[in-house]
């Protein structure tokens, strides 16, 4: 599966001779368009066309159960936390204060608080990396097995906008119970 692509037209593509060749043809008649349109004698408006997997697969994937106890709380370190575990270390190594603080934006620079105690709620933090053209969206999806139909997206949108969340939503067969 890792080696199959799919073109997307272009005059330097080789389209497959199936029924997916026929399928692009169809599709691009539909337009009044076929599969020798896209060169152009203006280069900037020629497309040559690419070939794109039909699968993608994650690399470096790593997951962390983290504990939180409010659903604004920030989950992961931003630049700036980092940028401070920098600093600590720093001044533990060369106790030079000043000249770090100076380094790392003077006296204004904010030390975020300590962490609280973190108990209540748990989240499942994802790291991966994908390839150009692939989209994170679709594989938080794929593994959240979330229905990605134009239908339901909308639908979605319609709830976001809504004041109140209901506490139970209904997915095909079964529901979620949302507990508070």
């Amino acid at each position: 599966m890792k080696n199959i692509v799919l073109p997307l037209p272009g005059h330097a593509v080789i389209y497959p001779q199936n029924a997916i060749g026929e399928f692009y043809s169809e599709l691009l008649s539909r337009d009044e368009l076929g599969l020798d349109c896209f060169q152009h004698k203006n280069a900037q408006y020629s497309l040559s066309g690419a070939y794109r997997r039909v699968v993608a697969y994650a690399e470096d994937l790593h997951h962390a159960i983290v504990p939180y106890s409010s659903p604004t709380e920030q989950l992961l370190d931003t630049d700036r936390n980092e940028l401070w575990k920098i600093y600590e270390q720093a001044l533990q190594q060369d106790n030079d204060e000043e000249k770090i603080a100076d380094e790392l934006g003077g006296e204004d620079a904010v030390k975020p608080d300590e962490e609280e105690s973190r108990s209540e709620m748990r989240a499942l933090v994802l790291t991966f990396k994908l390839r150009s053209s692939s989209y994170a969206t679709m594989m938080l999806r794929e593994l959240m097995r979330c229905d990605t139909s134009t239908m339901m997206q909308k639908m979605m949108g319609r709830q976001s906008r809504r004041p109140a969340a209901p506490d139970v939503f209904k997915r095909g067969s079964y529901q979620i119970k949302v507990e508070k």
